[in-house]
């Protein structure tokens, strides 16, 4: 599989894109380093906020998803093939 994208990490050997350089032909935005900062600081401590506990209903569906829903199918799954052995002995061997 080939990639479709550029393969390089440096953008002056990357293929033309026009998206790009329109992009770089924008021009540049005066930012007040004081703002810059501030935003920067906000943004952070966003980011390292500690994440609230997932809610009642997020827990049970990924409790079902992780142990629930495996069991169930692993049960189902023995109880199919033990009444397969069952059947295929009754009708080849005629045990039973």
């Amino acid at each position: 599989m080939t990639p479709t994208g550029p393969t390089t990490s440096n953008p002056s050997e990357a293929p033309h894109d026009p998206l790009l350089a329109r992009l770089a032909e924008l021009p540049a935005v005066p930012v007040d380093p004081a703002a810059a900062e501030a935003l920067r600081r906000t943004a952070r401590a966003a980011l390292l906020e500690p994440a609230t506990p997932p809610p009642l209903l997020a827990r049970l569906s990924l409790t079902w998803a992780e142990l629930g829903l495996p069991a169930v199918l692993l049960v189902s799954g023995a109880a199919y093939t033990w009444s397969s052995a069952q059947l295929m002995g009754r009708i080849f061997i005629g045990s039973g």
